[in-house]
């Protein structure tokens, strides 16, 4: 209650006495600005709109910021056209129609005490809405979907916007503001890009056939091709319907770039590529840059990110990529969830200590098929104390999942699941990221075989980029540490950012966009969490 009362009388006191030069109208409503917050204190009504009004106008000494007694002062129609036009960041104006139409008959009606009072604090809200909204406050991602475990850094609206109308009081401001990701500003312009192609109207689609056999002596279905490789400019060459080896070569292309098998061959996957609308193309790039709001906003020199969908993990030094690698993922049971932690240990030849769930679901009905199997591949059984148990005295066919009393555990070496390296990080999921035995899984283009973890295909890189800059390290030391067999960690004294993500849109270093399916639905999940909101905000 003290603290109340200290705050009620630090709003009195900031009191601007040059008010009594200012016209009775502008020093009526600041009467009522002044009031109105200290009354929001007093009552307990300081949820976050509030908090955020209160803080933005005592900030501004509670003295009107958009209106004069003639009416709003010309920022106000610079904010409005501005918002009118929000699409361009992949908002939805929709979602600000309401305070607008009401923002435009204040402006319309007779200028009196009210309509000014109400038009002032309208626009604030309004605008600051639209800051909260640019910069990921739209949606909570754990609401979303359980696999989004993201905690999204918080943005002060009231504070931008102070900022912003002391440096700049036209509202231009409004228009220059965005998220200043080189990733996000990508992704902006690739969605005006396909707005563009949407607009035109003369979208080629490929007419799917009764059969996929022998499709290269098709002339229609090879000519539909070529259209539409030309429409994504990666095939340059004339529509003369043969399959020759630009055709081909166009359509391997398409395939590495939208997440297909890169075979040069036409089949149901690609073809469903091939097809998909520019609406569901505008729908992922609006998707992907809401992700990238979600984004921390004090990015590190030094981090990984590692996209899920995408199946890679790349490495950034000073906001230039450095490393890149195919990885393989949780599969569509056992899903990699989204979240951002930091590698904290580097750990080699490591033990695979194997959770209880992959040993009731996954070992449990090999150990009941035989015994002998899981020993050949370095794994002990132990009792619930640690003992180890000889498996062929043990009669399996009584063992069932809900009554499991032992544990397993696989010995360091080539086969381990682990591999030889694992790189431990902090999460709720026992999610990690390690090397693997199966190399050859990273030949496939869609990798999701894991039961979670990352599994990674160049760990010696990997830990390189890791640990140039924490001690003197090369390619031998790391080397050497796998070739002596033995378990051993070295712990980070800096560890580094790692950002498990889910892009479906993204670009690579040389500037070539890339398409991914939505493996999981997550991209969908979010798109139609999106439309509530609009729906509700109607």
């Amino acid at each position: 209650m003290i603290r109340i009362i200290f705050f009620i009388i630090s709003l009195v006191a900031i009191y601007d006495a040059g008010l009594a030069s200012v016209s009775p109208l502008l020093n009526q409503i600041h009467n009522n600005l002044l009031s109105k917050f200290q009354n929001d204190v007093l009552i307990g009504h300081l949820n976050e709109k509030n908090l955020q009004l209160t803080k933005f106008y005592k900030r501004n000494n509670f003295k009107p910021q958009w209106i004069t007694e003639d009416g709003p002062i010309p920022a106000v129609f610079v904010l409005l056209e501005t918002i009118k036009q929000s699409d361009v960041e992949g908002l939805e104006p929709k979602d600000y129609m309401k305070k607008i139409l009401i923002i435009e008959g204040l402006i319309r009606s007779p200028y009196t005490f009210q309509s000014l009072s109400s038009l002032e604090v309208l626009v604030t809200e309004l605008t600051m809405d639209y800051i909260d909204d640019l910069f990921g406050e739209r949606l909570n991602p754990k609401k979303v979907s359980p696999l989004l475990y993201l905690n999204p850094s918080p943005i002060d609206a009231s504070e931008v916007l102070h900022k912003e109308i002391e440096n700049d009081s036209s509202g231009q401001w409004l228009k220059k503001l965005t998220v200043n990701h080189i990733h996000y500003q990508v992704l902006k312009n690739m969605l005006a890009y396909y707005r563009s192609l949407l607009k035109q109207g003369n979208w080629v689609t490929i007419t799917p056939p009764k059969s996929f056999k022998n499709f290269q002596e098709n002339f229609l279905l090879v000519s539909q091709l070529q259209a539409v490789l030309k429409q994504y400019k990666i095939y340059q060459a004339e529509l003369n319907g043969i399959f020759d080896i630009k055709t081909k070569q166009a359509l391997i292309n398409f395939q590495k770039l939208f997440g297909q098998e890169p075979d040069g061959l036409l089949g149901p996957e690609t073809l469903k590529a091939l097809n998909t609308s520019l609406q569901e193309r505008i729908k992922q790039i609006i998707v992907t840059m809401e992700r990238w709001r979600w984004f921390p906003l004090d990015i590190k020199e030094k981090y990984i990110i590692v996209n899920i969908a995408g199946f890679t993990l790349t490495g950034y030094k000073n906001q230039q990529e450095v490393l890149h690698m195919p990885i393989i993922i949780g599969q569509k049971l056992r899903k990699t969830p989204v979240f951002s932690s930091s590698i904290s240990e580097i750990r080699f030849n490591p033990i695979w200590y194997v959770p209880r769930s992959i040993a009731i679901k996954d070992k449990l009905p090999l150990l009941k098929e035989n015994p002998h199997l899981l020993a050949t591949k370095g794994y002990t059984v132990r009792d619930r104390v640690g003992n180890i148990i000889d498996p062929t005295k043990i009669n399996w066919t009584e063992i069932s999942a809900s009554d499991f009393p032992f544990s397993l555990v696989q010995a360091p070496g080539a086969i381990n699941a682990l591999g030889r390296i694992f790189f431990n990080i902090q999460s709720p999921f026992g999610i990690f990221l390690h090397d693997t035995p199966d190399a050859h899984l990273f030949k496939k283009a869609k990798r999701n075989f894991s039961s979670g973890c990352i599994r990674v295909a160049s760990p010696i890189d990997l830990s390189l980029f890791i640990l140039k800059d924490h001690q003197d390290v090369n390619f031998e030391f790391v080397q050497n540490k796998i070739d002596n067999n033995e378990t051993s960690s070295i712990h980070l004294s800096k560890p580094i950012p790692v950002h498990i993500t889910y892009l479906t849109v993204w670009f690579d270093k040389e500037g070539q966009y890339h398409f991914a399916d939505d493996i999981y639905d997550l991209d969908q999940v979010i798109w139609d969490a999106l439309q509530r909101r609009t729906q509700m905000l109607k």
